[in-house]
């Protein structure tokens, strides 16, 4: 990317970066899970990502005012310390429990929880993707608005270990469902939304640590299908809902989101 303007070379390179966030995340989360008081590290985790993806905007904006590709040289610069840092030798390697064969019979026990994070993440998605097109606001404060949605997730995940919350997954995808709800009519439903996404998020993944251990499911192999839930949701909720677009208005779009996230408690209820 620092070298190349082409459009194809610039996809090709958003694809591999995408590639290598995928093979991150499913053992990172699975290393974080395996910790005493996984609760409080899980937040911490999340809180910790959205703190990165609002300092890389703010960052990123600024920079580019004094060099159109600052943010990836200096991007590229602190991957690069990461990368040598990571691969430092230890003396014991972290392990992640391996259960045996028949992990994709097991992992039928992670489909209702994998529904939720495609419905939760997707819809939410829906959101993201379409408020540029709806909101009648100035550039700077529809990025401080959509810099909300991670403000709003990186303070609830402190409170997500914080707090003593009894169902913090339902609690969570309540105030997502609020939230996206009251997007359509307010900048602030995006704070809420990001919000309710970090708590569902951090509740989520204690609930599958917890189902790895009743159903002796291979740790990385259930983060990876809760990552891949994810993501999925987020690729291909918007694009669906989109095609609807001539039908509904974005108004309404964020409203039948807001209705589809709410009922995936029952999903939750089935985990």
């Amino acid at each position: 990317i620092s070298f190349f303007d082409n459009p194809t070379i610039l996809v090709l390179m958003r694809v591999l970066e995408g590639i290598g966030c995928g093979a991150f995340f499913p053992p990172a989360l699975s290393l974080v899970s395996m910790l005493p008081r996984n609760r409080m590290r899980v937040g911490q985790f999340n809180f910790m990502i959205n703190f990165g993806l609002v300092m890389g905007m703010v960052a990123g904006g600024g920079l580019s005012l004094l060099v159109l590709k600052g943010s990836v040289y200096v991007f590229t610069f602190l991957l690069a310390i990461l990368c040598l840092a990571g691969v430092r030798k230890t003396d014991e390697p972290h392990k992640i429990s391996h259960n045996g064969g028949g992990d994709f019979e097991r992992a039928k026990t992670l489909t209702p929880i994998s529904l939720v994070c495609f419905v939760l993440f997707g819809f939410t998605g829906v959101v993201l993707a379409f408020y540029p097109f709806y909101a009648e606001l100035s550039k700077l404060y529809l990025g401080i608005a959509l810099g909300g949605v991670y403000l709003g997730a990186m303070l609830f995940s402190e409170v997500a270990w914080r707090v003593p919350i009894r169902n913090i997954t339902v609690v969570g995808i309540i105030t997502t469902a609020l939230g996206t709800f009251l997007s359509a009519y307010t900048p602030l439903g995006l704070f809420i939304m990001g919000g309710g996404s970090g708590l569902a998020f951090v509740g989520i993944v204690c609930d599958v640590s917890q189902l790895i251990e009743r159903s002796r499911i291979n740790r990385g192999f259930a983060m990876g299908i809760l990552n891949t839930a994810i993501y999925a949701g987020f690729s291909i909720v918007p694009p669906l809902l989109g095609l609807f677009s001539r039908v509904l208005s974005i108004n309404e779009m964020f409203i039948i989101s807001s209705i589809v996230i709410l009922l995936s408690v029952a999903l939750r209820r089935n985990t």
